[in-house]
């Protein structure tokens, strides 16, 4: 994801296809393909997209069901979120998995071009505080 005052844009790349959506509102992203995965592999296993699905979707009914009502408090609360455990948003490692598809969420990014601001969290966002940065 990139963005500056003027959008802000998703891209999904490999080295033989790139995938470009722009936004001036607003955009999110998982650990899987949101757009198609013709020309690309996606490796991810069942259990591992489980996961990356239902945390995705969940994000994504979190921030469309509260459009024009998102502050910054919201926000990092939609990064901590732990609905349908075990595949949340804010994932933890699940013992049940195999353990090759243990996975847990690394870091939270909430970013701001227009204010040229980011707050970024490393580990899970449940677990650790946002710092924000000035660009």
């Amino acid at each position: 994801m990139l963005g500056d005052t003027k959008g802000i844009i998703d891209a999904e790349a490999n080295p033989v296809k790139l995938i470009v959506k722009r936004s001036e509102d607003i955009l999110h992203h998982a650990n899987h393909y949101l757009y198609g995965t013709d020309g690309f592999t996606d490796t991810s296993s069942g259990e591992y997209r489980v996961n990356s699905v239902s945390g995705y979707d969940r994000m994504v009914a979190l921030l469309t069901g509260n459009k024009g009502q998102l502050d910054l408090k919201f926000l990092q609360g939609v990064l901590r979120d732990h609905e349908n455990k075990p595949d949340t948003t804010c994932a933890h490692v699940n013992p049940a998995r195999t353990k090759g598809h243990h996975s847990r969420t690394l870091d939270g990014i909430i970013y701001l071009p227009d204010k040229r601001k980011v707050w970024l969290t490393k580990g899970n966002p449940c677990e650790n505080e946002f710092l924000r940065y000035k660009l």
